[in-house]
C-alpha cells in the first residue's frame, strides 16, 4: 500500500489511521473546532458593529440615524440568523468518516456557464477537489477515500491508493 495522501494541505499522513476506523484524529478535530471558534468571533464582531451603528448614530441625532444607522438594522437582520446558526451544536455527520474504495475517474465539472471545478469520482460517490490534485490523479488507479457529508456535499479528509 503507498503512503497516505491528502487532497488539503492541512490533513497529513498521521490522519490516516484515525480515518481509516471512522473517526477524526485529534488534529482534524482541533482544526474543526478553531474553524468554528472563528467563524463564531467574526459574526459576533459584525453583530457589534451593526448594533454600534445602530445606538451611535441614535445617539447623534435622530436624522443622522435615519441616514446612516439604518443600515445597523440591515447588518443585525442578516448577522443575528448566523449568529444562532453558529451557537447550535455542530451536526454529528460532520464527525462521522466515511469510506469508498475503487477507481478514480477524475473529470471537469461545470456549474452555469464557464464556472469550471474538478471532480473525483470513485463508486458513484463524487468529491470536488483541487486543480492540483486533478492534474495528480489520472483515472485507473484504485483509492480509498475518507470523506464527511454535509448535506450533499462530500468533503474528503485523506486518500490513500490501494
Amino acid at each position: 500500500m503507498s503512503p497516505a495522501h491528502s487532497f488539503e494541505p492541512k490533513f497529513a499522513a498521521e490522519d490516516l489511521p484515525y480515518n481509516r476506523r471512522g473517526e477524526l484524529s485529534p488534529r482534524q478535530t482541533h482544526e474543526m473546532h478553531s474553524d468554528s471558534r472563528g467563524c463564531l468571533v467574526r459574526l459576533l464582531i459584525v453583530n457589534g458593529i451593526g448594533l454600534a451603528l445602530i445606538l451611535i448614530t441614535r445617539a447623534i441625532s435622530l436624522q443622522f440615524f435615519d441616514q446612516v444607522g439604518v443600515f445597523g438594522i440591515g447588518i443585525l437582520f442578516m448577522g443575528v440568523p448566523w449568529l444562532i446558526i453558529a451557537l447550535l451544536p455542530t451536526p454529528k455527520s460532520l464527525y462521522d468518516i466515511r469510506k469508498v474504495e475503487g477507481p478514480a475517474k477524475v473529470q471537469m465539472g461545470y456549474t452555469s456557464g464557464q464556472n469550471k471545478y474538478s471532480m473525483l469520482v470513485v463508486s458513484g460517490a463524487d468529491f470536488r477537489i483541487s486543480a492540483g490534485l486533478y492534474n495528480a490523479l489520472e483515472d485507473g488507479p484504485a483509492v480509498a477515500v475518507y470523506y464527511t457529508t454535509s448535506g450533499a456535499r462530500n468533503t474528503i479528509v485523506s486518500w490513500e491508493l490501494v
